[in-house]
């Protein structure tokens, strides 16, 4: 659907068609031109009127000797090309920004989620607390904690939900869409038996990068263009013919041949700048490449680091986190620890698994911009 709707692809699209025309009007000849003169009319004496009026009817045609209509096609040719790397490389970008965007849903619904639960815990919490005060087993003091720590956690859950509407909204952007009542995201962001790919075996797919690819293009652009200067240097023939009628009485044949003469633009300076161009172009390609590898091994350390910190967060901290808030919470009901040791045990558990979910995401964004670079799967996708 995004690839399909987005905005900005269609405008690429329709410059790509705009220049495929524009190559094949390149390729069209010259049109012949009608050329219609009258002479000695309207004047004064024997020239009075059109009585001795003189009429030439001549058509003309210019014939390109230099091969101009086949090099101008071949510039325009790869211009349409380079067009196409372009829409390539937007609509890939546009494809990893859209499941950027799904993975902050997901990422966003998630921690609604916790929130949530936090809140019932805590507002569980507050309930007990008055009993206990209520019952004279506990001071008024530690219900007003418990009721203060409730709604600071409601807070939280409010910022959580105004969070995921605006994800919503941006992933609803993709298709042409502004109502961020969207229905829930469906997905999973685990990232179970998930192997990363050597960082050498994507270093070397940096030159199927469309920015890199592109370039090859380009340089073939100036080269065609240096074809086409040496192409203009020759001067293009124009040749016609047709009939004269001479004082509305006599009919004669005349003809004409106009060749240019090079004598100031012999297109020596545009050569040179197509030349200089087509070296820009190689060492633009060169210093892409160096780009693209130097982006790739960075998000490949982002996948490692957020893959170790997922697997410490959901084998060690989270599991002992959770054991904790299980302990705080009986000693708390037995009397032996104050609430405070408790809310301070949830925010511990809540801020672990909330930095679990960010941890997948950042996983996933990083996958999906590697995805985009090295046009290689990385898996675990969403």
């Amino acid at each position: 659907m995004t690839a399909r709707q987005h905005a900005r692809l269609a405008a690429a699209q329709w410059e790509t068609r705009a220049l495929e025309a524009d190559a094949l009007q390149a390729g069209l000849r010259p049109n012949p031109e009608l050329d219609v003169e009258l002479e000695n009319f309207a004047g004064t004496g024997v020239a009075s009127g059109f009585d001795g009026v003189d009429l030439t009817v001549t058509l003309s045609q210019l014939i390109e000797l230099g091969g101009d209509r086949d090099a101008r096609r071949h510039v325009a040719e790869v211009e349409a090309r380079l067009a196409g790397w372009n829409q390539v490389g937007l609509r890939d970008a546009i494809t990893a920004a859209a499941r950027k965007a799904f993975v902050d849903v997901l990422a966003a619904q998630e921690l609604v989620t916790l929130s949530a639960n936090l809140v019932d815990v805590a507002a569980g919490i507050h309930a007990a607390e008055r009993q206990r005060v209520e019952a004279g087993g506990a001071s008024p003091l530690e219900a007003g904690r418990a009721h203060v720590a409730q709604a600071s956690l409601e807070i939280d859950q409010a910022q959580a939900e105004r969070d995921l509407t605006v994800a919503r909204r941006r992933l609803a952007a993709f298709w042409g869409g502004t109502n961020p009542a969207l229905p829930r995201a469906v997905g999973t962001l685990a990232i179970d038996n998930v192997d990363l790919p050597e960082l050498d075996s994507l270093l070397v797919r940096a030159n199927l990068n469309p920015d890199v690819a592109r370039w090859g293009d380009e340089a073939e652009k100036w080269r065609a263009s240096q074809a086409l200067a040496r192409a203009e240097r020759r001067p293009d023939l124009r040749v016609g013919a047709g009939i004269r009628l001479l004082e509305g009485e006599f009919t004669a044949f005349v003809a004409a041949v106009s060749l240019p003469l090079p004598a100031f633009d012999r297109r020596q300076h545009a050569l040179q700048a197509a030349a200089d161009r087509t070296a820009r172009a190689q060492d633009d390609s060169r210093a892409t490449v160096i780009e693209i590898r130097t982006q790739i091994a960075a998000l490949h350390q982002s996948l490692d680091s957020a893959r170790d910190e997922i697997t410490t967060l959901s084998q060690i901290a989270i599991p002992e986190a959770e054991h904790l808030f299980e302990l705080a919470q009986a000693a708390h009901a037995r009397g032996q620890l104050h609430l405070t040791d408790v809310f301070d045990t949830e925010r511990t558990l809540f801020e672990f698994k909330a930095r679990y979910v960010r941890a997948l995401a950042r996983f996933h964004g990083a996958a999906a911009d590697l995805e985009q670079i090295a046009a290689y799967p990385i898996g675990g996708t969403p």
